[in-house]
């Protein structure tokens, strides 16, 4: 990065009289360097002394930053109370771009006077920044900004521009900054398509507003304040001229069609097991319902063998030997603790039927056997579920709709591999024929389902093309699952299944399974995509970006086929799969405030059309989409997730419809207000409410 080389005065006094000032500095070859001239005075002479036989040449620039910012506006622009003009703030912010930074600050001056327009417009720039409010009472902003836009844009119509607030420590926006806003949205409301291109920079971006050591006289930044500033402005300049390159490569922002229905706001924003503290502390469930999540599905609950006490039939029912009907033979004491809690907080348990995975059974496999009689296990789980929906054995009338036959009994193509499973696959499909017959002739009205595949990564995923065997093996089980339950009449009333993969690949994963299930005629049978995390292991952990990807995938399976969802998972424990709650402080980490966002979606009820509609994401240019609107069509919300690494444009109008809040999950904020300033920035989360 640049360093600081020297300065020296520009005059002395030698002898009364005022001689030049000269400073020496040590330059090796092929080293760049930038000069900065002083602020608040004129240059008549300059000189820049280069030993023989050396030569200076300019600094080339990186590709596509040839051209120049131009920043329009006062003394703060200027930069009169920096110690040095290398660190004003516009300094800061050119060095940080890679860019020559042409400051056109004007101390007492910068009104936005029309006139002006055409002599910035002699600069062929790559963006304009307009920042004058600090020299102009709401009156004068109301007089001359839109003109001053007009003229401006009128020359350059294909340069961006970024109106600025004037930078403040106060806590509310004062009269200058809400009139700029007004002039911003006038002009965005006035013709969209027109003024695409202008963009806006809210002070509250600026620097703290809680810091009275930022500036000289809580107007003009200091050092100290310069070096938020100078920060701010680079990362909202790069995000506008990301945002414009994004356009004028041909991105369009996703139509959201407000007027067309597209169902219910689906549940897919269940989770795994929940954020149990211990063996009975529930406190942090709290958090589950302030998100309104709609299920929680109970596998690996608590941990390795499900703690010995949590929710598994060998837990349940502990010895397979005991009468099937005697409630003496169960043990429900700490699964009731639990499900009794997650009814409390408003979250509909997800039974899984079975048992936990089985990570160290090369070591020793303990449960993952098949039941040595299918009947009665079938019979077993029938009692649980009468436990929990009929009362049987002094238990509870809960509604829990799906009743999930094991977990990925698919998980190996050899039985020495297995963690779930340690028989062929074949005799899952006569335990799933066995049990799912039974249950559903015993709980008509009860969904009956299986067998949580591992996933369908042979037909698209971001590790590649690959002929492993376990891929294949996957894929085989599929398709002889759904001969054998189509043949045999096996009761399917949803087919579960796993994805832990990027977006784009998750969508063509949702599609083929889809696809499948129809062509083997199961129409009817629901998508119920209950195990699923995006990809990025420990480090993703509590970041913009996997909140991003998250709230991604909450957009295309609300879009897509998929009628239920549970990420993996709710746990406040170590580990990469814990991608809502921080272990070490028992908060949230950023991915949970997407469920509150997409929560927001679901209060309003009514699902609409986006773009195309479905789950492939080709021409999404890593931008995703999910919308709903009351049932009076007044209110309507909007969220949207930016996993391209990059700023996107974001329009003014969505839909016919003015947006009136925005609220942001980025690096700087957790579902708090931000400034709908035309850009998206890069792994970020918005949800935008509309009118």
């Amino acid at each position: 990065g640049w360093r600081f080389a020297g300065n020296k005065r520009y005059w002395q006094r030698v002898g009364g009289t005022n001689v030049a000032g000269q400073a020496e500095i040590a330059w090796k070859p092929g080293q760049a360097g930038i000069v900065y001239l002083p602020t608040r005075s004129w240059v008549r002479d300059f000189k820049i002394g280069v030993p023989e036989g050396r030569k200076l040449e300019a600094f080339p620039h990186a590709a596509g930053h040839e051209k120049p910012v131009v920043h329009y506006g006062t003394s703060i622009v200027h930069g009169g109370c920096a110690s040095r003009p290398g660190l004003t703030f516009t300094a800061i912010a050119g060095r940080s771009l890679d860019r020559n930074y042409i400051n056109l600050g004007f101390s007492g001056n910068g009104r936005m006077e029309k006139e002006m327009a055409p002599f910035m417009a002699e600069i062929d720039a790559a963006l304009y920044v307009v920042d004058c409010a600090w020299n102009m009472s709401p009156a004068l902003i109301a007089e001359n900004g839109a003109e001053f836009l007009r003229a401006l844009a009128a020359r350059r119509p294909d340069t961006p521009i970024l109106l600025c607030e004037g930078c403040t420590q106060e806590a509310s926006p004062p009269a200058r900054n809400v009139a700029m806003r007004k002039v911003y949205e006038s002009l965005k409301a006035e013709d969209p398509a027109r003024w695409a291109n202008l963009y806006y920079f809210s002070a509250s971006e600026m620097f703290p507003a809680d810091d009275a050591e930022l500036t000289h006289d809580f107007c003009h930044p200091n050092d100290y304040g310069s070096m938020f500033m100078g920060p701010a402005y680079a990362k909202r300049i790069g995000e506008v001229l990301e945002a414009d390159a994004a356009a004028k490569g041909g991105f369009a922002f996703p139509n959201v069609d407000f007027a067309s229905a597209a169902g219910p706001v689906k549940p897919v924003n269940g989770v795994g097991q929940p954020p149990l503290l211990g063996y009975n502390n529930t406190r942090l469930f709290r958090y589950l319902k302030d998100a309104g999540i709609p299920y929680s599905r109970l596998h690996d609950t608590g941990g390795a063998y499900g703690k010995n006490i949590f929710v598994d039939i060998p837990n349940l029912f502990r010895d397979f030997d005991a009468d099937e009907n005697d409630p003496a033979s169960y043990d429900f004491a700490f699964t009731d603790l639990l499900l009794k809690a997650l009814v409390e907080n408003g979250v509909e348990p997800y039974f899984r039927l079975g048992v936990t995975i089985e990570n160290a059974q090369r070591v020793k496999a303990y449960r993952i056997f098949p039941p040595k009689d299918y009947a009665k296990w079938a019979r077993i789980c029938e009692h649980v579920i009468r436990h929990y929906t009929e009362g049987w054995a002094n238990g509870f009338r809960f509604n829990i709709s799906h009743w999930e036959i094991w977990n990925e009994p698919d998980g190996a193509p050899t039985i020495e591999r297995q963690t779930m499973w340690k028989a062929p696959f074949s005799e899952y499909i006569r335990l799933y024929g066995v049990a799912s017959k039974h249950l559903k002739a015993k709980f008509p009205h009860l969904k009956i389902g299986g067998y949580a595949s591992c996933g369908f990564y042979d037909v698209a995923s971001s590790r590649g093309k690959t002929d492993d065997v376990r891929m294949k093996h996957l894929m085989s089980c599929f398709t002889n699952f759904l001969d054998h339950a189509r043949a045999e009449r096996m009761p399917l009333d949803f087919f579960s299944f796993h994805c832990y993969d990027t977006p784009e690949f998750a969508g063509r994963q949702i599609e083929y399974c889809r696809r499948t299930l129809d062509a083997y005629g199961f129409k009817d049978t629901e998508m119920s995509l209950n195990e699923w995390l995006t990809r990025g292991g420990l480090r993703a952990l509590g970041s913009p970006r996997q909140a991003a990807e998250i709230a991604a995938m909450l957009a295309i399976m609300q879009n897509g086929p998929v009628d239920d969802a549970e990420i993996y998972d709710a746990r406040c424990g170590a580990g990469a799969y814990s991608p809502l709650f921080n272990v070490l402080t028992c908060k949230p980490h950023k991915a949970y405030r997407v469920y509150l966002a997409f929560n927001e979606l679901r209060k309003l009820g009514q699902a609409v059309k986006v773009g195309e509609g479905g789950a492939l994401p080709d021409a999404s240019g890593g931008l995703w989409l999910c919308a709903a609107r009351s049932a009076d069509g007044r209110k309507a919300a909007v969220l949207v997730a930016n996993t391209s690494g990059k700023a996107l444009p974001m329009p003014a109008v969505l839909g016919g419809r003015r947006i009136v809040r925005v609220r942001a999950i980025d690096a700087a904020r957790n579902l708090e207000d931000a400034v709908g300033d035309g850009t998206i920035a890069a792994e970020s989360v918005l949800l935008v409410e509309t009118e």
